[in-house]
């Protein structure tokens, strides 16, 4: 803001020096000081895009619908000549499914038929389009809902983007990592961070297992919204795990990302777990994996791990980082 306010004050004297100070009067110093204010709201705008981050969330879906061709009668008036005219317009018939959360995913036909044969209950109703429609409804159609029956084993998942403020991502007074390069990426087979919730090079029943699990949790139990990552590598050194925390910048706001060193027979060599502002969460989650032996230890004892969450994470709450913005000296590095 700073430096927003210097360019500020530069255009005002810009103006005022190729102006003339004498014949500048009030109405040059209020055009500066629009322009000076412009350029900080400009400034400001960017400032704030830099702050933008995504989140990822686990859900489930609750209802999926099939909505039939309808048709509505739009009214025109010419403006010159006054004439009206009504046109016919036919909507195509359309497949969406809600989430939980509420949001609202378009599907096709085939995705559609798969959840009422899944769900069991399908039901038919008058369509409601009035939201929607711009003139008169001449045929609404029919809508067919499915709802999900409330059973685990009937449970589909999706995942939500959230979008939110992270000022961290441009504070110059916090500890950031140096982006990687492409060849470095590429050598440590780093994946970004995605919907998924298992990452990493190990491959086996026992990871597909854990993948399971971890998805189950994900989408289904959600305690706190938190999203649980783990990234398993197979014959690889404790230090490729810092390369991963590098690589995502310590993970998203609602994730616990825990990255596990195994050898070819899953047994556990090292643990390191990483996320934003959890250090109690990250630092127990790393103990348990320790404790454990092997790799489908920890899909065995799964509920331990739900257990440390729910009992120690807390969703990190930005604003405590609002001093960094007041000093220049003050240098923060997060704790994992």
């Amino acid at each position: 803001m700073a430096v927003c306010f210097a360019y500020a004050l530069l255009l005002l004297l810009f103006i005022h020096y190729f102006a003339g100070y004498e014949s500048l009067g009030w109405l040059g110093i209020s055009v500066g000081i629009v322009g000076a204010w412009i350029i900080i709201a400009i400034a400001k705008c960017f400032e704030s895009e830099k702050e933008q981050d995504e989140e990822i969330l686990g859900t489930y879906i609750t209802e999926a619908r099939h909505f039939e061709p309808w048709t509505e009668k739009i009214r025109h008036e010419d403006e010159d000549t006054k004439e009206i005219t009504y046109e016919e317009i036919e909507h195509d018939e359309e497949w969406e499914i809600t989430v939980a959360e509420g949001d609202t995913f378009s599907i096709d036909e085939d995705e559609y038929e798969e959840y009422v044969s899944l769900f069991d209950n399908e039901e038919e109703e008058e369509a409601d389009h009035e939201w929607e429609a711009e003139g008169e409804i001449i045929d609404s159609g029919y809508c067919y809902t499915t709802t999900w029956p409330d059973t685990f084993e009937t449970a589909r998942y999706k995942y939500v983007i959230r979008n939110y403020k992270n000022p961290i991502l441009r504070s110059s007074n916090i500890y950031t990592s140096q982006p990687l390069e492409k060849k470095d990426i590429a050598a440590c087979k780093l994946e970004k961070y995605s919907y998924k919730s298992l990452y990493g090079t190990a491959k086996g029943q026992d990871v597909e297992e854990l993948d399971d699990e971890i998805t189950d949790y994900n989408c289904w139990m959600r305690e706190k919204n938190i999203k649980l990552n783990f990234i398993v590598l197979e014959n690889t050194e404790a230090s490729k795990a810092m390369l991963w925390q590098q690589y995502w910048n310590n993970g998203k706001r609602n994730t616990i990302n825990a990255a596990v060193g195994v050898n070819t027979k899953h047994k556990i060599i090292w643990a390191h777990v990483f996320g934003w502002q959890n250090e109690a969460a990250c630092i127990k989650l790393r103990n348990f994996i320790m404790g454990q032996k092997v790799l489908c230890d920890i899909t065995d004892n799964i509920s331990q791990v739900w257990d440390i969450l729910k009992e120690n994470y807390e969703l990190p709450d930005f604003k405590q980082y609002d001093f960094v913005q007041k000093s220049s000296r003050c240098k923060v590095r997060l704790l994992p």
